[in-house]
Order: C-alpha cells, then sequence, then structure tokens
C-alpha cells in the first residue's frame, strides 16, 4: 500500500522500480493546430531561398506517463492534500519494508496526462552558386543550407492537480531532454567537377537549465542554490565533415567524422540530484541530444548494377 504520510521514499542510486507498460483505457489525443508561414525568394540575391514557418499546436489528453517526482510529491509532498493523495497514492506500491524497490514499485504505465502545448518559429534558408560566379572557374559549386527552430513555449501541464510547467530552455524528471530556445543544424557543401564532394555541419544546440521545483541543495542558510554544475548546460556547437565520391558509375564512396573536435557531453547528476535519470537521460547525461560517444567515424559503399 502506498502508506501516506510514510517518511518520503529513498531508493537505491534514486532509481525506484517502476512498472511500465501500455494500458487498454487510453482515449485518442486530439490538437488544436494552426501554422503560418512565408516563402522568400529575393530577386537581388540569385540562387537564394527562404521560408519562415509559425506554428501553435495544442494536445489535449497526450499520452505519457507521470514523473515520479510528481506522483511522489502528490501522495508525500508538504502540500499534498486528500484529493491528491487519492489521485496519486494508488500508483505506488510499497514491499513490507516501506520500499519501493525490489518488491515494491511504482506505477508508470501510460495514461492520457492533460495537456501539452507549443509554438515557435521554424527556418530555412538555401543559397546555391556556380564558383565561377566567383571569378573561379572549374572549381564546381557551392551550396548552403540552414535549418532552425526559435521555440517561443513548450508547455506541459499533466493533470488538474498540477499546475503548468514551461519547459522551454529546461531539462528535468517532468520536462525530460533539454528543449533549447534556439537550435540549428547548417551545412556547406562543395561539389567538385570532378564527382567528389565535401560537406561541413555545424549543429547548434543553445543553453538550458534544470526546471523549477528540482531542488539542487541549499546553502548554509538554508537558501537554494541555483548555480551548480547540475542546474545549468551551455550552448553546444558539434561540427561533422563528410565526403561523398563517385568511383564509377552505379558505385559511391562515403566517408566522414562526426563531432569532428570530440566534445564530451554535459556530465549531470542522476542520483543526489536525479535531472538526467531514466526515462530521459542516461549515463549521466542525455544521450538522445548530445554525442555521448565522441568523436566517430563512419565509412561506407553504395554500388547499383
Amino acid at each position: 500500500m502506498a502508506n501516506p504520510g510514510a517518511p518520503q521514499l529513498t531508493c537505491p542510486a534514486s532509481q525506484c522500480d517502476h512498472q511500465t507498460g501500455g494500458n487498454p483505457l487510453l482515449t485518442p489525443e486530439s490538437s488544436d493546430t494552426w501554422s503560418v508561414g512565408v516563402v522568400l525568394t529575393p530577386t537581388f540575391l540569385e540562387g537564394f531561398t527562404a521560408t519562415v514557418d509559425y506554428f501553435d499546436i495544442k494536445v489535449h489528453h497526450y499520452i505519457s506517463t507521470f514523473a515520479f517526482a510528481t506522483v511522489e510529491d502528490g501522495c508525500y509532498g508538504d502540500n499534498s492534500t486528500a484529493a491528491t493523495q487519492a489521485f496519486f497514492c494508488p500508483m505506488i506500491h510499497r514491499n513490507a519494508q516501506d520500499q519501493i524497490w525490489g518488491t515494491g514499485f511504482a506505477d508508470a504505465q501510460e495514461l492520457n496526462l492533460k495537456s501539452l502545448a507549443t509554438s515557435g518559429v521554424d527556418f530555412e534558408a538555401n543559397y546555391n552558386s556556380d564558383l565561377a560566379d566567383w571569378g573561379m572557374t572549374d572549381s564546381g559549386s557551392l551550396s548552403i543550407n540552414l535549418i532552425g527552430t526559435w521555440l517561443d513555449k513548450l508547455t506541459t501541464t499533466e493533470s488538474n492537480f498540477s499546475a503548468p510547467i514551461e519547459c522551454k530552455g529546461v531539462y528535468g524528471p517532468t520536462c525530460g531532454t533539454p528543449s533549447p530556445s534556439w537550435r540549428h543544424k547548417m551545412r556547406v557543401t562543395w561539389t567538385s567537377p570532378w564527382d567528389f564532394a565535401l560537406s561541413l555541419d555545424w549543429r547548434h544546440l543553445g543553453s538550458a537549465k534544470v526546471e523549477d521545483g528540482v531542488n539542487l541543495g541549499t546553502d548554509a542558510n538554508g537558501n537554494p542554490i541555483p548555480d551548480v554544475a547540475d542546474g545549468h548546460i551551455a550552448a553546444y556547437d558539434y561540427f561533422d565533415l563528410s565526403a561523398n565520391w563517385t568511383l564509377h558509375t552505379g558505385i559511391e564512396l562515403r566517408a566522414g567524422v562526426d563531432n569532428l573536435f570530440d566534445k564530451s557531453p554535459p556530465v549531470l547528476d542522476s542520483n543526489t540530484f536525479p535531472v538526467s535519470g531514466p526515462p530521459f537521460g542516461n549515463g549521466n547525461t542525455f544521450p538522445g541530444v548530445y554525442d555521448s560517444l565522441g568523436r566517430t567515424l563512419f565509412i561506407g559503399v553504395t554500388a547499383k548494377y
């Protein structure tokens, strides 16, 4: 049983046991979506095109799982009420030792949560030019592609008992992986006249901070400590180099290096401050967002007959 009023739960390495799975009682999500965009093809800049698209999306009864911190606070938190206990406590199953690891567990099955809303602007720009126009004859062509997104808001409301949480530019047990306010990918490609192409990619992820409500410790006076390593991730820039070479009709060789400068991912605590633990993070970082393996090489051949 959940045993409301018992001490807050403790789990090895801050990882309690969870029972996950589907739910036959799920209902379909619904959403309200609208967008508006513009396409730019200026005559004064030959070879350049751009698109700008604003989007606004709200998903009702979105399918996800409650963050464990939400369930724990709703059942045992200082501000929990009879209503929140009746709602959240049935999701917690303690064992005979009042623990939720081993034979104890917390329900983490998929549910219809309240709402998820996001809005922002998508950008894309393309430029193509023959290098002969720049006075470099017989040198091939140059193309530039930029795709970026500016996030205006990303608001999660888990239930009627939960206040909306703004997930723009933050990460944590409710918001999950970092959602920076700005991210982009820029690719510059030189296509030579010798069936050879070389590309350089620039991947940029804006900075992010831990979501509100996550306790990162207190100072000697009991005041929250906001500026610790686990409370902020600086902006990240990755550079990738790749090449394609048509060796023969139908035979193409490709090779490259991702994360050219071997930039290490941010290291975040998943024990004392569980900001990067499962299901969103792993290995004290967010491998779905940052390059956790460092520099990687690839090579491949495609043959068509």
